[in-house]
């Protein structure tokens, strides 16, 4: 998308004073050109950064408005966010008011930088950061205000909130939503919306890793809301019921072939997204089970394999034709599936890499040294014999870790 200006997730692109042709393009950024169906949009504020569209444009008066919008969403919880929302509002305020001084300036970007490290929610946490790019970007903005080169505009500022929930989703999943749809019973309604972002609700539902839930804004009354497991009862329900599943009315309907090498959340969530565009999709799996690391990363008490298997059936309704046991590079390559027809390629070929620890002895051989992620793919694959000793060592606590206690645990091991 071409743009004048863009900070959007600190990926700077400037291209104010050149002419349109010779604009960069700014990759990654779909935003619509009209706020509604009477307003043309021309530049758009929030946590990840800053856009401009076009011109005109106040930026001095667009952090203003921002700031308010900052201010009315902080529940009021923590002191950095209450009060720094406040004051960040009065600078503001000071400068666009033509009373503002250089030295305003940098007590913003002091302001902005405490909030953002001593902040306990998005609100304060994110929500700064805007408005440091502004001062980075547009510094010269700020002096017309405060030497008195430049008076308010007066142009129109609407804003709509997004949850901090959705901002820490990685796919941006509409959070309020769906659980608005389950307290209602609209359970099909509620799986639509979750399938908007990843089609993937049961294996999501059982095992990720949930920022969102980090992010509740519930958390600062009680504790956060199960979203995690939500995404779960919406699945499940379509699961457990005989009901008809959303239909692909585009199934098959463009000529064009797409080859997905590795048939893992990501490669299974990009032929998803592709099939439902009518593109005729295939997916390559080295191994003779779909999944990933999800299949085989993951344990079953955690997502059960059968669960996984239908969630690619569902799939391969909606038109994905999956083949495993193809080693790309070996079996196929990308001449050989261009002589097949297939004109593009979507990579996702896994995560299943144990971390190095960096310790001494590491690559020695030792017995009874595993790395997490290969013993349980082991495990789960059978393809290796896995003792049992009466006592075991796990270093590290993070899921994939627990995940090998709790399978050890499974298998005999005592302590």
């Amino acid at each position: 998308m071409k743009v004048l200006f863009s900070s959007w997730r600190d990926n700077v692109v400037d291209n104010r004073g050149l002419p349109e042709e010779n604009r960069a393009d700014c990759s990654g950024m779909k935003l619509p050109v009209d706020f509604d169906a009477s307003r043309k949009m021309t530049g758009f504020m929030g946590w990840f950064g800053v856009v401009l569209l076009g011109e005109p444009y106040d930026m001095v008066e667009m952090a203003l408005s921002y700031s308010t919008a900052l201010r009315k969403s902080s529940c009021g919880r923590c002191f950095p966010c209450r009060i720094g929302t406040s004051v960040l509002e009065n600078l503001l305020e000071k400068i666009a008011g033509g009373n503002g001084a250089e030295s305003d300036l940098e007590e913003m970007k002091n302001l902005c930088g405490t909030m953002i490290k001593n902040s306990k929610c998005g609100i304060g946490q994110l929500g700064p950061a805007p408005i440091m790019d502004t001062l980075e970007h547009f510094r010269d903005d700020y002096m017309d205000y405060i030497n008195a080169k430049r008076k308010r505009s007066n142009f129109q500022y609407p804003y709509r909130m997004t949850a901090p929930c959705t901002s820490a989703c990685p796919t941006g999943m509409d959070i309020p939503r769906y659980i608005e749809q389950i307290k209602d019973a609209d359970y099909s309604g509620s799986l639509e919306t979750i399938r908007k972002a990843s089609p993937m609700a049961s294996t999501l539902g059982r095992a990720c890793f949930h920022p969102c839930e980090n992010n509740c804004r519930r958390e600062n009354v009680e504790t956060s809301l199960a979203i995690c497991k939500l995404k779960r009862v919406a699945w499940d329900w379509e699961d457990l019921h005989e009901i008809e599943k959303p239909q692909n009315p585009l199934k098959h309907s463009r000529d064009e072939k797409v080859a997905v090498i590795g048939g893992g959340p990501s490669g299974l969530s990009c032929s998803y997204y592709l099939a439902l565009k009518g593109y005729r999709v295939t997916v390559f799996e080295k191994l003779d089970v779909i999944g990933g690391a999800a299949h085989t990363g993951i344990p079953q008490y955690r997502i059960p394999k059968e669960k996984l298997n239908r969630e690619a059936d569902y799939l391969r309704e909606l038109g994905v034709e999956v083949i495993t046991g193809v080693n790309f590079g070996r079996d196929e390559t990308f001449k050989s599936l261009r002589d097949k027809g297939y004109k593009a390629f979507f990579l996702s070929t896994g995560g299943d890499l144990s971390k190095k620890m960096r310790v001494d002895g590491e690559f020695k051989g030792y017995k009874g040294f595993y790395k997490g992620i290969d013993v349980l793919k082991d495990i789960v694959l059978k393809t290796a014999e896995i003792p049992t000793p009466k006592k075991a060592l796990v270093v590290g606590a993070g899921n994939t870790a627990m995940d090998c206690v709790r399978t050890f645990i499974r298998l005999g091991c005592k302590d």
